[in-house]
């Protein structure tokens, strides 16, 4: 899903559009979870967190409950939450997404507050 053409295609336009665009606030991003493979995904976020933050682990492994429903069919998850008889895990998710972000800001201040960054250091999109 994230190596097909139309995905390098819409990141090479979000870098350029962002390029042209001074306030970072006002940037665009791309951000999602790739359900192609949803339980590696989860896995490695799981990994990274262990490494960094072993209580973030624990809190996206109760975040991640939600998707244990359904197995290994994340489809379903989605089919159930269109019909109504289940709820999405979006906040759950956005949940582990914005702390894994904070804590990669984080990490990245103090490196470049420990001279470790150049001070033009690259911020991606």
């Amino acid at each position: 899903m994230w190596r097909n053409a139309e995905i390098l295609d819409l990141v090479g336009w979000l870098r350029s559009h962002n390029d042209l665009i001074a306030e970072p606030a006002q940037r665009v991003g791309f951000y999602g979870l790739d359900l192609y493979s949803l339980h590696s995904s989860m896995a490695a976020v799981l990994t990274y967190l262990e490494r960094r933050d072993p209580d973030a682990a624990r809190r996206a492994r109760e975040r991640y409950a939600c998707f244990d429903v359904f197995g290994d069919e994340p489809q379903h998850d989605g089919q159930a939450v269109w019909l109504g008889v289940a709820s999405d895990c979006e906040h759950q998710v956005l949940d582990a997404v914005i702390h894994i972000d904070r804590t990669r800001a984080l990490e990245r201040s103090a490196q470049w507050q420990r001279g470790e960054l150049p001070e033009t250091y690259p911020t991606g999109l």
